[in-house]
C-alpha cells in the first residue's frame, strides 16, 4: 500500500470536496492545481463550475501563462445564449474564446467584461458587427475596474464588413496587443498601414503561425467536455464538435492577408525625460524693516471687523 504525502493527501481532499471549498489560496499551482486540472477534464467525474471560478480568482496569472488545453473554448456557431451562460458561470477561468459565426452584434460585445483573463477573442464572420465593437473592446481593455479585458493580446475580426477605418485609431488603446486581423474587413489596406505602423504594429502576411491560429486549425475539437458541460446548462446549444470540426476547416480556407503584430516589448511609448534645470541660488533680498504706525493698527482692525460680519 502507498505511503501517502502530503500532496496526495492535499489532492484527494481537494479533488473530493469541491462543493465544500472557499479559497484556493496558498495551494501551488504546479503542481497541485494543474493535475486537479488535468484529473477533472480527463476523467469522467463531472465539472464544478463553482470550482473553475475559484481557480480563476486565486491563479489567475497562472492559468493566463500556463497555455491549457481546459481554458480554450471555442463557440463557434453557437447561439448567443451559450455565451451568456459561460459569462455567468466561470468566465475568468477562459483565456482562449472562439465566437466566430455567432451572429453576434455590437449589444452583445458587453458579455464579454467578465472574461478578465481573456488573452484571444475572435469574432470572425459576426457580419453584423461595427466600429461600434471595436470601441467597446477598447474600453474594456482599458478599463481601470475589476472587469473588463485587461489581458487581450489577440482580436480576430475577419470578414465583418462593417469595421471601416474609423476602428483604426481605438486599436492602439489596448495596453497589451500584440495582434489583430483585420481581413476582408471595410479597412483600407493602405491606410490600416500608414496609421498602425505609425503606432508601432508591422505588417504580417498572416496569423498561421500564432499560437492560437495553430491550435483551432489542428485541433478544432479541443476541450471537449468543457463543451458538453456549457451544453448540458445551456438549452440553445445544438452543434455538436463535428459541426465544430467542418466550421472550424471551412473557416481556415479563408485567406488571412492584412494581419498586425507588435513586440510584446518594445510597444510602449519610451518615458521621455525630463532634463531638470539646474537650480540657481536663491539671491539674498535685504528687507527693510519699518515700524508700524497707528493706520497700520487701524487697518488691520477694520479687516477683522470686516471679517467677523
Amino acid at each position: 500500500m502507498p505511503v501517502s504525502t502530503l500532496y496526495t493527501i492535499c489532492f484527494d481532499y481537494i479533488k473530493n470536496h469541491t462543493n465544500e471549498l472557499t479559497s484556493l489560496e496558498g495551494i501551488p499551482f504546479i503542481p497541485v492545481i494543474e493535475n486537479l486540472l488535468d484529473f477533472f477534464f480527463q476523467s469522467d467525474t463531472s465539472l464544478n463550475s463553482a470550482f473553475l471560478s475559484l481557480i480563476s480568482q486565486s491563479h489567475a496569472k497562472e492559468l493566463r501563462t500556463a497555455h491549457l488545453d481546459w481554458t480554450y473554448i471555442s463557440l463557434s456557431s453557437q447561439p448567443v445564449t451559450s455565451l451568456k451562460v459561460l459569462s455567468a458561470c466561470f468566465p475568468k477561468f477562459i483565456t482562449y474564446l472562439n465566437l466566430s459565426s455567432c451572429n453576434l452584434q455590437d449589444a452583445h460585445v458587453p458579455l464579454l467584461r467578465t472574461f478578465t483573463n481573456l488573452k484571444v477573442l475572435d469574432l470572425a464572420e459576426n457580419v453584423d458587427m461595427t466600429d461600434r465593437t471595436m470601441i467597446h473592446i477598447a474600453n474594456l481593455a482599458s478599463s481601470t475596474t475589476a472587469i473588463g479585458l485587461p489581458f487581450l493580446e489577440e482580436v480576430y475580426l475577419t470578414c465583418l464588413r462593417l469595421i471601416t477605418d474609423k476602428s483604426l485609431k481605438y486599436i492602439p488603446k489596448l495596453p497589451n496587443l500584440l495582434l489583430i486581423e483585420l481581413s476582408q474587413t471595410g479597412v483600407i489596406d493602405e491606410v490600416a498601414c500608414h496609421f498602425l505602423t505609425n503606432k508601432g504594429f508591422k505588417q504580417n502576411d498572416s496569423c498561421d503561425k500564432t499560437t492560437y491560429y495553430q491550435i483551432m486549425k489542428k485541433r478544432p475539437n479541443i476541450n471537449p467536455k468543457l463543451h458538453e458541460f456549457i451544453k448540458k446548462i445551456s438549452v440553445d446549444f445544438s452543434v455538436s464538435i463535428e459541426q465544430q470540426r467542418m466550421t472550424a476547416v471551412k473557416n481556415d480556407t479563408i485567406p488571412r492577408k492584412l494581419c498586425f503584430v507588435r513586440d510584446k516589448n518594445r510597444h510602449l511609448p519610451p518615458i521621455a525625460r525630463v532634463e531638470q534645470k539646474p537650480v540657481l541660488p536663491r539671491k539674498k533680498v535685504n528687507i527693510k524693516k519699518r515700524k508700524l504706525t497707528i493706520n497700520d493698527f487701524l487697518s488691520s482692525f477694520e479687516a477683522e471687523a470686516a471679517n467677523d460680519d
